[in-house]
């Protein structure tokens, strides 16, 4: 008897083993093939999902850097005109001549009332604000020369203060200050707090 032969001798002799064994191996397939075929699917739609969420991140990071470039560039060119040199000179002029040996925190709250009147319309530029009557008392004393060191100190805080357009957040609702060796009668107005040598108010 050839090897052939017992082969067929062997399938006859198990024929229904071996259906079973081939329905069973139909099924362990069906059963791993299948969900790793919807496995595969759900994972390349995961990834061009994901890739489409990168991609309109990085175009809007794009867009937000070319608007801080031009924001930018904005600002340079704004701070090479007369207009921003003379705005910022008369808000350093009034933290120096108010505050300007007090300490940073001084000099930050004249600049933040020096601010806030000119947003509440008090005038419609800041050296107008400074100017104003003789709202802040040096600009009708005499003329003093500054210091140097420390005018060059009030000028940055006041740049930094004019381009930010805040200085001392904790003071955004104060319009006016005294030094504490006065004692004005100031009952109209609310009270809010005192820094270094001067007392800050605003509106009732």
């Amino acid at each position: 008897m050839t090897a052939v032969d017992k082969i067929d001798r062997f399938i006859d002799r198990n024929e229904n083993m071996i259906y079973r064994i081939g329905i069973l191996f139909s099924f362990i397939f069906l059963a791993i093939v299948i969900p790793a075929h919807h496995l595969i699917q759900a994972r390349a739609q995961l990834t061009e999902s994901e890739l489409m969420h990168q991609r309109y991140v990085d175009e809007k990071n794009i867009e937000v850097h070319d608007l801080n470039l031009r924001i930018e560039d904005i600002s340079a060119k704004y701070q090479k005109t007369e207009s921003f040199r003379k705005e910022v000179n008369c808000l350093a002029e009034n933290v120096y001549y108010e505050a300007g040996t007090q300490g940073k925190d001084g000099m930050l709250a004249v600049a933040q009332v020096t601010l806030n009147r000119k947003k509440a319309g008090f005038a419609p530029s800041i050296c107008g604000v400074v100017h104003q009557g003789c709202q802040f008392s040096w600009v009708c004393e005499p003329y003093k020369q500054p210091i140097p060191a420390l005018f060059n100190r009030a000028y940055d805080i006041a740049k930094k203060s004019f381009l930010n357009g805040v200085a001392m957040a904790k003071l955004n609702n104060a319009l006016y200050f005294h030094g504490d060796y006065i004692n004005p009668d100031w009952s109209s107005k609310k009270f809010i707090t005192q820094i270094g040598q001067h007392k800050f108010y605003g509106e009732k």
